[in-house]
């Protein structure tokens, strides 16, 4: 059995508000993560969220031929 636990140190009054947001973010996300792991430890593959990522553009080959310029001097 695996243990996790994570601590942080009692925020300042003026943080508070954001401290409790980011906790509840991150309890969201490692529920999520955990039950991703307990899904390929039992086998199954788990769900993941489909992404499409853009295609990329072909290079024009510039840098190919010529020098990269920075507009520094010197």
């Amino acid at each position: 059995m695996t243990h996790l636990e994570l601590r942080v140190a009692k925020p300042k009054p003026k943080d508070r508000e954001f401290v409790d947001g980011a906790a509840v973010k991150y309890a969201e996300r490692m529920t999520k993560a955990i039950a991703g792991l307990r899904s390929m430890l039992e086998g199954k593959q788990p769900a993941l969220d489909a992404v499409e990522e853009p295609a990329l553009t072909r290079s024009s080959g510039r840098f190919l031929t010529e020098p990269v310029k920075s507009g520094a001097r010197g």
